[in-house]
């Protein structure tokens, strides 16, 4: 093999894999970025009656929230509050 051939043959293969991890690290950073969203309640009391308000912040400073799903489970039976969806960051 002539050495231009080996250059350029470890040229290409250099280039396949910068196109494969680029990415692939872009995706690490930025998408999975490892911090969990930021969730609270706030309530004056302890029990929920019918007319009880609830306040609920959700939120997440990297990616952003894609949905929002807020309910309760009572008796083996699950009750949706608030369902909201939002379009992608």
């Amino acid at each position: 093999m002539k050495i231009k051939e080996i250059r350029f043959r470890a040229w290409l293969l250099g280039l396949i894999l910068l196109s494969i991890l680029a990415p692939a690290i872009w995706l690490a950073v930025y998408k999975l970025e490892g911090e969990k969203p930021v969730i609270r309640l706030e309530s004056d009391s302890a029990s929920i009656g019918k007319t009880h308000e609830l306040h609920v912040m959700a939120a997440d400073s990297k990616t952003g929230l894609r949905k929002v799903w807020v309910g309760l489970l009572k008796d083996g039976k699950e009750f949706t509050l608030l369902e909201e969806s939002f379009s992608g960051g």
